[in-house]
C-alpha cells in the first residue's frame, strides 16, 4: 500500500509541477527559447520510463513489446526533439504498431492452445 501512495503523489507532484511550468510559460513568467526541446524531453522521459516500468513490472511477453514499444516512441521523441534524428514519430507509430500486434499475435499462438491443452487433461 505504501508503495502505491508513494507511486500517486511522485505523479501527482510531477503533474502539478509541469502545469506549474505550463501555466508561468503561458502568463509569460518564464521564456523558453526551446520549448520544443523542452517539452521532447518530458515527453521522452515519461515515456521511456513507462516503458521501463512496463518491462520489469510483468510477466508477460506481450507486455513487454508494449513497453519496448513505449521505450521506442520516447527515445524517437527524445532525439527528434534534440534535432539527432529528422523523423516524425507519427510516421513510425503507425507501423510499429502494427509490428508489435503481429508479433504479439505469433508469440500468444502457442500459449493460448497449451492452456486448453492442459484444462482438457
Amino acid at each position: 500500500m505504501k508503495k502505491n501512495f508513494l507511486v500517486r503523489a511522485f505523479f501527482g507532484v510531477t503533474i502539478a509541477a509541469f502545469g506549474g511550468v505550463l501555466l508561468l510559460k503561458n502568463l509569460e513568467i518564464i521564456k523558453f527559447d526551446s520549448w520544443h526541446v523542452f517539452w521532447g524531453t518530458v515527453w521522452a522521459a515519461g515515456l521511456i520510463l513507462a516503458g521501463l516500468m512496463t518491462i520489469f513490472s510483468s510477466r508477460r511477453a506481450s507486455l513487454r513489446v508494449w513497453g519496448l514499444l513505449l521505450m521506442t516512441i520516447g527515445v524517437s521523441i527524445g532525439l527528434g526533439a534534440y534535432g539527432v534524428i529528422n523523423i516524425s514519430v507519427w510516421k513510425i507509430f503507425w507501423p510499429v504498431v502494427l509490428i508489435a500486434v503481429g508479433l504479439m499475435v505469433v508469440f500468444s499462438i502457442g500459449s493460448g492452445n497449451r492452456k486448453k491443452y492442459e484444462k482438457s487433461t
